[in-house]
């Protein structure tokens, strides 16, 4: 069982969601991270939290101290945060996903190339 039933970017908050996620991200900015936004995502009880890039180690430290502030914060509100990818039949799935961006060693997009039909460099069509 959820605790909302809001809709993919809500904008008016409708419920107890709203307010743990506020608690959320001030936490999170408490420590130091740098939250880019926040949303409602498609089903019930799914919400998205976005925070800035890093290395990857720092970014693999931060999911796991992302995880466990969430966790903390949803017991504050007696809520548990789950990051299972299908927690509740007949909805749509959920669970934690991360963007990866890379880099050549001079700072350029290694999947671009714009003389390429697509903008796509060899890497990307690999």
């Amino acid at each position: 069982m959820t605790n909302d039933a809001g809709g993919y970017f809500d904008l008016a908050p409708k419920d107890l969601a709203s307010d743990v996620r506020r608690d959320i991200i001030y936490g999170l900015e408490e420590m130091g991270f740098e939250v880019e936004a926040s949303h409602h995502e498609v089903a019930e009880g799914q919400h998205e939290i976005n925070f800035t890039y890093d290395d990857a180690l720092s970014t693999a430290d931060n999911v796991g101290t992302f995880r466990t502030v969430v966790r903390a914060i949803a017991a504050q509100h007696d809520l548990h945060a789950t990051f299972m990818p299908k927690p509740i039949p007949r909805i749509n799935g959920s669970g934690m996903h991360t963007h990866l961006s890379l880099f050549t060693a001079d700072g350029e997009n290694a999947f671009h190339d714009e003389d390429d039909e697509f903008n796509l460099s060899e890497e990307a069509h690999a």
